[in-house]
């Protein structure tokens, strides 16, 4: 509806559930009021609307759309001049994969790149009522990064790719309770994390009360170029993730603050990470047995730094360098305990690889920086390699060459000299695979030649080992016709497969006890095993959408060696035994007194893997001693899963006269809101619970909250506390 006119100067109305669409953006409300100027094709000067107002920017999908809406909005678009009431404004961080939203009851644009806001809300919970938010009684919105494309357009009220919020009286409100913050506060897109990873805090038997958070911020390619003279221009990725810089800040009432700060990297041909730890310990509890054992090993100031750096230089060639310090040798155990048990040996190391095709070489050189732990230093380390060269008649070569200058140091509480060695070693193999048909049978010969320069009398040495061996393997496979609808099988392949292998080290000119055992090298000797194995794979077909697919339902194996020379080979701990090309099985006592006997056979270890499509599986290993006819270990698991919301594992770990411990585990999703986890170890023999672990979960949408309840008899332990952290990001600890 035209409302006025005047040298083409024109006002138009329009009602009822209008929309204005452009290539960029658009605008809908229920009333529009717009004054637009000129002649055949008339611009937009101002416009005003009211009642369910929509402003949308299409974003590279429907979730990153920026979408504004608002009771009331004013626009005038030759000024740049703005008045929004009862705002509410949703985008999209890509890099956090996650909402924004802001919210005010007045915002005002004083300029194209600025709005001025009252009674700010913002957060990332799309919720009407959202389980957090920081508040703001005035805020500055501040726009810069403008898409060429969307700037021009008339109806993109906001063209920008990139903004922050500068706000004054901040608090943060979570479930209704509001916790004062900094007086200003401000908050910023290129801030790609929730600098609050995770917070936990409860009581604990070792370290009283307690209080732990993670926090952390994202760190942009453009960020690393502003600070680095060396680094280069990339203004394409001056937003993209270049790493993360993360801090965490934790107190025990029994022992003290502790903290550390820690940056990790990744760009195209590097990464790595550096991280630090520190706590002024007030020592542990003498009455807690697993404190009291470190108590007297460590000062007050304890800590740790590990450095490490990965880069690749081209396809063939690749870098390291490596540094780990530790302040006592009771840091990891104490305070890092998986670490401590499933870590990698701490160690300070640079390392350059070379590889191409089937051969390669690297050179390392190790230092020992911790005087607590015994390791041997490289100084350097030089090793080529060469797999499988084919030479003639099917014949292929095999070949690695080490050379190092060795020192070992030890534990200096122990006050031994240190130890230090030049070494040679070679390793020269030829095979031959023939298919008979029926098997395929792969003779090998190698050639095992070590130079020391000085070994424990200060002379210079040679030894030699000669290997010859023969592995033959076969294959047998039929297809049955087998229904059971129950667990999925329709049909089923059996495949059995049949290996046996004799090896021999037949000559060894250097007795191992004349050098210094600085590694498994030095350890070999003469040695005879002949090794069988045995395998069964039963498979069917499964509906894998559209097609069919294989799927292998069931596995067991078992396999034993024999020894000819029992009295040599078997009644002592032979490195010779595990090292290639020899079958991996290690003897041990079959009692309590840790002797090692004269026996022919090793245990027969055995395996069963069983996957059904439905509703259970098992997993189970174990090893049976056939010359004195015992168990001697066994460890199986049982999953069970009735419904898509509730699976359950049992288990057993038979150890014999260590342990025979019974493990169940439990995870039920109760709700779409709620879920349980629960753990538990039992041991029979001790007749007490090792370990057990509850945990309580309820999904607040973009966060959990978790109640968690556990105790590790092992270590005299027992936790209880509660963890919060946003979905969104990457949980440290």
């Amino acid at each position: 509806m035209l409302l006025w006119e005047e040298e083409g100067e024109r006002l138009v109305m329009a009602t009822g559930n209008v929309e204005l669409i452009s290539k960029e953006a658009s605008l809908r409300a229920d009333r529009i009021l717009a004054w637009t100027s000129g002649g055949e094709k008339p611009e937009l000067r101002e416009i005003y609307l009211e009642g369910n107002v929509v402003s949308r920017r299409p974003g590279a999908t429907a979730k990153e759309d920026l979408v504004i809406l608002a009771e009331r909005m004013y626009y005038d678009h030759r000024e740049h001049r703005a008045f929004v009431l009862e705002m509410s404004g949703r985008g999209w961080l890509k890099r956090l994969d996650s909402p924004a939203v802001m919210r005010a009851r007045e915002a005002r644009a004083t300029a194209k790149d600025r709005w001025e806001a009252k009674d700010v809300m913002l957060t990332t919970c799309t919720f009407g009522e959202p389980h957090y938010h920081l508040h703001f009684d005035r805020a500055t919105i501040t726009g810069w990064d403008p898409d060429p494309k969307k700037e021009k357009d008339t109806y993109n009220i906001w063209p920008f790719r990139e903004w922050k919020v500068s706000g004054e009286g901040g608090a943060l409100d979570l479930f209704g309770l509001t916790l004062p913050v900094l007086p200003k506060i401000e908050v910023s897109s290129t801030l790609v994390h929730f600098p609050i990873r995770s917070g936990r805090g409860g009581q604990s038997r070792r370290f009283g009360y307690w209080a732990e958070t993670d926090w952390g911020l994202d760190v942009t390619r453009g960020a690393i170029d502003a600070i680095s003279p060396l680094a280069e221009a990339h203004p394409d990725d001056k937003d993209t993730k270049w790493g993360e810089v993360n801090w965490e800040a934790d107190w025990r009432s029994k022992r003290g603050w502790g903290g550390g700060l820690d940056l990790e990297w990744k760009w195209a041909d590097y990464s790595g990470y550096v991280d630090t730890y520190y706590l002024h310990d007030t020592g542990g509890d003498p009455d807690i047995p697993f404190d009291a054992q470190f108590i007297g090993q460590y000062e007050r100031d304890r800590g740790r730094t590990r450095l490490f750096h990965r880069h690749k230089f081209s396809p063939e060639w690749r870098g390291e360098i490596e540094a780990s310090y530790l302040s006592d040798r009771a840091l990891l155990p104490e305070f890092f305990e998986k670490e401590f048990k499933e870590g990698k040996e701490q160690e300070s190391v640079v390392y350059v690889r070379w590889t191409r095709d089937n051969m390669g070489a690297y050179y390392q050189e190790r230092h020992r920086l911790n005087d607590f732990q015994t390791q041997n230093e490289f100084l350097p380390r030089i090793r080529y390699f060469l797999y499988d060269l084919p030479l003639f008649g099917g014949v292929t070569y095999t070949t690695h060459v080490d050379a190092a200058r060795i020192r070992t140091r030890f534990d200096e509480d122990l006050d031994v000299p240190t130890e230090d060695a030049t070494r040679l070693d070679v390793v020269n193999e030829l095979t031959r695979p023939v298919d008979l048909g029926v098997a395929t049978v792969s003779p090998l010969a190698r050639a095992r030649n070590t130079l020391y320069h000085e070994d424990l009398e200060g002379d210079d040495e040679q030894r030699f080992i000669g290997t010859v061996g023969v592995r033959a393997s076969t294959q047998v496979s039929g297809i049955h016709d087998v229904t059971w609808e129950a667990v999925g099988l329709r049909r089923v392949r059996h495949i059995m497969n049949l290996e046996g292998a004799y090896t021999h080290n037949v000559k060894n000119t250097l007795d191992p006890a004349e050098l210094f055992p600085f590694d498994d090298v030095d350890l070999l000797d003469e040695f005879e095993e002949v090794a069988f194995e045995m395998r069964h794979r039963l498979q069917t077909k499964v509906a894998d959408g559209d097609k069919t697919a294989t799927h292998e339902f069931l596995s067991l194996g078992a396999a034993v060696e024999y020894y000819p020379e029992a009295g040599r080979d078997t009644r002592d701990f032979e490195v010779s035994n595990f090292e290639p090309p020899f079958h991996w099985i290690t003897l041990a006592p079959h009692d309590s007194t840790g002797v090692l006997e004269r026996r022919l056979w090793s245990n027969v270890n055995w395996d069963v893997r069983m996957q059904p499509r439905n509703f259970f599986a098992v997993t189970a290993t174990g090893e049976y001693n056939p010359v004195h006819r015992q168990e001697e270990a066994r460890q199986y698991s049982v999953l069970f899963t009735p419904t898509e919301t509730l699976s359950a594992d049992v288990g057993e770990v038979f150890v014999k006269d260590l342990t025979t411990a019974f493990t169940v585990g439990l995870k039920w999703q109760m709700t779409e809101r709620w879920r349980v986890d629960a753990t538990g170890q039992y041991d029979f023999e001790s007749d007490e619970f090792l370990n057990w672990r509850a945990v309580l979960t309820r999904d607040f949408h973009d966060f959990n909250v978790e109640v968690v309840a556990e105790a590790n008899e092992t270590r005299d332990e027992r936790r209880f506390y509660i963890t919060a952290y946003p979905k969104f990001i990457r949980r440290r600890r």
